[in-house]
């Protein structure tokens, strides 16, 4: 099995002498078996110890760069169309067809209450009539909305339903450990230590009379909130080549 050093040091704290305060150890973190044998500090503060022969692993960013055609791109590529908080928007491509692409966004692009009051479906919200109306208008140009292609009459904004969000998950799962986007800490002055996304689904459970709702993120999975909690909002589009 290949052992190889991961990017992140760790700290433990180990006993003294009797009567002694203890201190900290500093440990690489290496991957490829379990437990992490790959070194330790010789004295408390020093450096990781990195004596050890261990397998190297790098990784790499990719961007593509003009001329590209959008027949090219590939589930978990990153592109950027449209507009939002005057910043350009970054999509992942979570699927990939004859008829075009589908698209979810990279970053949380604000926070909102899916409605002030309950309603049955989620094409009766506030939050879906803001996609399809004053996001779409805002974020793309005339010419960018003609490219969108439409989910059903009039929707061409949306969020991913739950099946999606599982289907789509080993596309988009790494880029869920990012929250907002820049432009949106800084507009709200947010810290962005203090922020793990949770967005909205497109979901409502008809079953029960209160009609709950339904986010998402790494940490809880599915959890259902009510209509009037503030949640990121990741749309979904479908583009056409």
């Amino acid at each position: 099995m290949c052992k190889y050093w991961g990017r992140d040091v760790l700290e433990s704290v180990y006993a003294g002498p009797l009567g002694e305060d203890g201190g900290t150890r500093k440990f690489p973190v290496v991957f490829g078996y379990n437990g992490n044998v790959g070194g330790s500090a010789d004295e408390p503060g020093e450096k990781a110890f990195t004596a050890e022969d261990i397998g190297v692993r790098p990784v790499i960013n990719v961007e593509y760069k003009a001329p590209y055609t959008m027949k090219d791109l590939e589930e978990g590529d990153i592109i950027t169309f449209g507009t939002y908080d005057e910043a350009p928007i970054e999509w992942i491509v979570a699927d990939t067809s004859n008829k075009g692409l589908m698209l979810f966004s990279r970053y949380g692009l604000d926070e909102m209450c899916m409605d002030k009051k309950v309603v049955d479906e989620f094409e009766e919200t506030e939050l879906y009539e803001w996609l399809n109306n004053d996001f779409k208008n805002e974020a793309f140009s005339k010419k960018e909305q003609k490219n969108l292609v439409g989910f059903g009459k009039d929707e061409y904004v949306t969020l991913l339903e739950k099946d999606e969000t599982v289907d789509y998950l080993k596309y988009i799962k790494y880029e869920l450990f990012t929250s907002f986007t820049p432009a949106y800490f800084e507009s709200h002055k947010a810290d962005d230590d203090n922020v793990f996304d949770t967005f909205w689904i497109n979901y409502v459970d008809a079953d029960n009379e209160n009609k709950t709702y339904a986010t998402f993120d790494l940490t809880q999975m599915f959890q259902y909130a009510k209509a009037g909690d503030k949640y990121s909002v990741r749309p979904i589009i479908k583009i056409k080549f």
